[in-house]
């Protein structure tokens, strides 16, 4: 059907200016030809609410209702309610348009358009000519003139404040007495801290004086009617106030229930505060309306008050209300005109009417024009009567429209050469093609656009706005150039849940077809194809008229999916269940599916995703590449857990509590239709339920396989087990080794291995050898907790069989740790300990101290070693000492007693097999250390290094003997002094052999020592 390409056959600026989304907007005759039929329910009104259901009844048959009706008192009021955007305004025009009768009735029509106070009241007194009526309406033209909305805002404040000052406890119950009188709200406004505060941008104060000044605009949002709680002054800066004025804001703080009754009070007394700084107090708009009446009555008319917008109507609401229900009888007779009020209210403001008002609707009838269609009723055919309309209006131009007088429009088609191509593509009504709609395009649309939650709702005014004006205005240049729908199609109208949706395995076929025209072809599927699971289920006329181009080849596309629809216990209806599968995991896959058009992922479903990939990924690994033994899942659970897995290990965009994918988490998951259909199969493998695709089976292992190493590297991580970790662990090791002398710098690097994964058993022993306390109860420290750091280590560095003990250390990866942990035998360069390494290092917080301790230690004893000992072999030292001191005794040399010898005997046994030796190497190595006092790994060695414990024995032994010596020697000097005999000599020469013993001065050592 090549003629439909590209044809356009509407101008753009007969679009804007015949079709309009106000009703007050377009000319009589643009209104006429467009207006449609509404769906309008006469309903009850129970309370203040109105029921749902009722007769549906025509436009004409309200015309009649309204204008035959015969109330006794002579007054009648019917409210049109609905929502914005539902046709109240429309019908209160068509009403306007269709009385004829003018002889009959005086028609006051109030405008949705001019709101302002002085033309809401200029429009009721049109007309009527009256000294009264003049004066009022002279007060009115002078209202506002000076005075800006700065100016109005700050009097409507001072007003209010006098207004609600005015107010009496008594006249209330319960907690909202705290809030009126001089001491409650009105401090709020009296107080320039917390007026300042409801006097800001945006308030409802300051935007009233603007409703009070101007009127509204054509395209203006709807205006707030009313204060609510966001307007009260509960903020911070409330500190700033009286101290009495806190305490009425601290009230409402405190207090949640209260702020309504502060709303509610402050718009009670609102009108009140308007009529004084308007002069229209004292009931006196009331008054004049009732003289309007009278004068009217005189000329033996009725008034027909139609109102647009009874919400817009600011000021003299309750006044007026009074007035259109005051009764026209007095005492039998006609003393004022009747009076019949139609007026178009919201639901929300229907709600608040004062009960004089409520209990006044004639009947307790209002007129509902709340559209709400259903599957079996689902609108299709008055949503096409309704754009229909339009659509011949744009195209037969505003001067046509209006040359018709809006009745019995030229409709275009007929004369349309492509007529016959048109109407069987698109679609048809009463002669009108729907084009470039057709009737699914319509319904779903109307069902995008509809309001949240209440998919099935049609608001006309959001029709027009949202879908026929934009797809006319910007399809006029899309169609011309071949681009239409155009690429953000897709994105303004998101399809409602009650609508089937291009399944996520079309769109992936059109994705891997590489199909230029995909967005398009995704619209025209979604919103104009009768099964938008049929990737060619788009009529061939819409491909043309279009120019969408055939599906590129390659590939096999996929058959239309039958789907089950059934209606969820919202409402909604669920279009996404597969047949042939358990209902459960139905919901799951429609739940999915509606998660890659936008919706969020439940928590439990996306609790479910994450837990079958985490799951996947973790018994997915080969914990003997490299070679490990595997952590338990108890100790993965830390790192990667494989039950309660969130979103930082796999994240799901939209899903709950999730607005984008955690870029911190392992594993993300875009939402695209790609990923949907990849979560739809992770569903069906982990219920083994259903067929899922091979290629997202293959996927699933891929991508177990993919992340099994960052797995790994996040449980070392949570577990504190990466290189640095374990080199920090390792050092810890080492130390403690060097405590108990089974690690040192320069050994062998297989003895360090074997020391660093050594629990630490039979070293304790060793401990106490030497006696240095400080060191030793280091060392005992570190024990306490060697055990579970060499554990933790084995277990990092090593395997076992199965899960079973770990009997291979992993020497490939140690060494080259060790190698690290051996570049450093200090503490300082340690900042980062692990948790499982503290206890084990606890004892090397003062590392530096303890080295210095030790090394004092050595040094003292050699000192004490070499201040008595100077220099020679020790050979059989004791043996000697003692014979000297026999042959001290045989010469009756005083002071050498029994117990001496025995003492000499004992010590002997101590020091018996110490090689002179193992004082020369604690001096040489001490001597070391003071040639490198920078050194820690020299002061490691010398400090680490195992001696002989008989040294501190032979410190000992010298320390008596020296002392002995001492003591022998100044008792015998009187004994031998002056003496020549043999006796004395031979004491002398005893004397010196024990001296030279102790102190190692013999000569014949000492030259052999030179001599060596």
């Amino acid at each position: 059907m090549p003629e439909l390409a590209r044809f356009v056959c509407w101008d753009r600026e007969d679009v804007l200016s015949t079709i309009h989304t106000e009703a007050v907007a377009a000319s009589p005759a643009a209104f006429l030809a467009t207006h449609t039929p509404l769906r309008i329910h006469r309903s009850r009104i129970s309370g203040r609410t109105i029921d749902s259901s009722g007769a549906v009844v025509s436009e004409h048959d309200v015309l009649r209702d309204f204008l035959e009706r015969r109330p006794d008192t002579g007054t009648l009021l019917i409210p049109v309610v609905g929502e914005s955007g539902s046709g109240k305004s429309h019908l209160v025009r068509w009403i306007r348009e269709n009385i004829t009768d003018r002889e009959r009735y005086k028609v006051i029509y109030l405008e949705k358009s001019r709101t302002s106070l002085r033309n809401v009241i200029d429009d009721l007194l049109k007309d009527v000519d009256d000294e009264a009526v003049h004066k009022v309406r002279e007060d009115l033209r002078t209202f506002g003139e000076g005075m800006d909305e700065s100016q109005l805002s700050r009097r409507l404040v001072a007003e209010l404040q006098l207004a609600l000052a005015d107010t009496k406890p008594a006249d209330y119950r319960g907690d909202v007495r705290n809030l009126v009188g001089p001491r409650g709200l009105a401090r709020l406004l009296q107080d320039p801290a917390t007026a300042d505060i409801m006097l800001e941008p945006g308030k409802f104060i300051p935007v009233y004086a603007a409703q009070l000044l101007s009127d509204r605009k054509p395209d203006e949002a709807d205006r707030p009617p009313n204060f609510s709680v966001s307007d009260l002054p509960i903020t911070g800066e409330h500190r700033k106030a009286h101290p009495d004025t806190q305490k009425v804001v601290q009230l409402l703080i405190s207090r949640p229930a209260l702020r309504g009754e502060a709303v509610s009070l402050l718009n009670a007394h609102l009108e009140r505060a308007i009529q004084r700084v308007s002069s229209l107090g004292g009931g006196r708009v009331l008054d004049i309306m009732i003289k309007v009446r009278e004068i009217v009555a005189r000329e033996g008319k009725e008034i027909v008050l139609l109102v647009e917008d009874f919400a817009l109507i600011q000021g003299v609401q309750r006044d007026l209300l009074d007035a259109v229900t005051e009764a026209s009888k007095r005492e039998g007779r006609a003393a004022i005109a009747p009076m019949r009020t139609l007026m178009a209210i919201t639901n929300g403001y229907f709600e608040g009417l004062p009960e004089t008002a409520l209990t006044r609707i004639s009947e307790g009838v209002a007129y509902n024009l709340d559209i709400v269609f259903d599957e079996t009723d689902n609108g299709s055919e008055q949503i096409a009567e309704f754009v229909s309309r339009y659509l011949n209006a744009a195209r037969a131009g505003k001067e046509a429209v209006d040359a018709s007088g809006g009745r019995n429009v030229l409709v275009k088609c007929d004369s349309c050469p492509v007529k016959v191509a048109c109407r069987e593509t698109f679609g048809e009504l009463d002669g009108v093609s729907l084009y470039p709609f057709n009737r699914n395009a319509l319904q779903r649309l109307a069902h995008a656009v509809a309001p949240a939650g209440k998919p099935w709702s049609f608001v006309p005014r959001t029709m027009l706005g949202s879908v026929v004006i934009p797809v006319l205005r910007d399809g006029y240049e899309a169609i011309n150039e071949g681009v239409f729908p155009w690429s953000e199609f897709n994105t303004t109208y998101q399809v409602s849940t009650v609508d089937l949706r291009v399944p996520n395995r079309v769109k992936n076929y059109l994705i891997d077809a590489e199909d230029p025209e995909r967005e398009r072809r995704t619209a025209l599927l979604q919103f104009w194809a009768d099964d938008p699971s049929d990737v060619n289920g788009i009529p061939q006329g819409v491909l043309d008229a279009f120019s969408l181009p055939p599906l590129p080849s390659g590939g096999v596309a996929p058959p239309p999916e039958r789907l089950e629809r059934s209606e969820t216990k919202d409402g909604t209806v669920d279009t996404g269940a597969k047949t042939g599968l358990p209902k459960s995991i139905q919901k799951k896959l429609a739940a999915i599916e509606e998660w890659t058009h936008g919706a969020p992922l439940t928590q439990d479903i996306a609790g479910e995703l994450r837990k079958s990939i985490s799951r996947a990924v973790y018994f997915r690994y080969g914990w003997d590449l490299p070679p490990v033994k595997p952590l338990t899942q108890g100790e993965a659970k830390a790192g990667w857990p494989v039950e309660h897995v969130k979103s930082d290990t796999v994240s799901i965009e939209g899903a709950a509590a999730e607005n984008q994918v955690t870029t911190k988490s392992r594993i993300t998951i875009a939402r695209n239709p790609g990923n949907g259909e990849f979560l739809m199969s992770v569903v069906q493998l982990t219920a083994e339920a259903g067929k899922p695709r091979g290629e997202d089976v293959i996927r699933f292992t891929k991508l177990a396989d993919e992340h099994a190493g960052l797995m790994r590297q996040r449980v070392i991580e949570a577990t504190e087990a990466a290189d640095d970790d374990l080199v920090v662990g390792i050092r810890v090791s080492l130390l403690g080794a060097a405590l108990a002398g089974r690690a040192l710098p320069g050994q062998q690097e297989e003895e360090l291995f074997a020391a660093v994964f050594h629990t630490g058993e039979g070293w304790e022993q060793q401990n106490t050898a030497l006696g240095f306390l400080r060191w030793s109860s280091a060392l005992d420290a570190h024990l306490k907790h060697r055990y579970a750091l060499v554990m933790f280590l084995r277990r990092s560095l090593g395997r076992g069989q199965g899960m079973g003990k770990v009997s291979v250390i992993d020497a490939a990866r140690a060494l080259p740790l060790l190698q690290r942990a051996l570049d450093g035998w200090d503490w300082d360069s340690v900042l980062d300990l692990p948790k499982w390494a503290k206890d084990a290092a606890v004892p090397f917080r003062q590392w530096k101290d303890l080295l210095a301790d030790r090394l004092g230690g050595l040094s003292g004893l050699l000192e004490s070693i070499r201040s008595h000992h100077i220099g020679g072999g020790l050979g059989d030292l004791a043996g000697e000492v003692e014979a000297a001191l026999h042959d001290a005794q045989s010469v009756n040399l005083g002071g050498i007693s029994q117990s001496k010898l025995g003492q000499v005997a004992e010590f002997r046994k101590r020091i018996e097999g110490l090689e002179s030796g193992s004082v020369t190497r604690l001096e040489r190595d001490l001597a070391a250390v003071t040639e490198n006092p920078g050194s820690t790994r020299e002061q490691v060695r010398v400090a680490g290094t195992p001696r002989d414990g008989r040294l501190h024995a032979l410190a000992e032994f010298l320390r008596t003997c020296d002392a002995d010596l001492d003591s022998v020697l100044t008792a015998m000097e009187s004994r031998v002094a002056g003496q020549s005999n043999n006796s004395a000599r031979e004491v002398e020469e005893l004397l010196d052999r024990w001296g030279n013993l102790v102190k190692g001065h013999d000569q014949e050592e000492d030259d052999g020592a030179d001599e060596r």
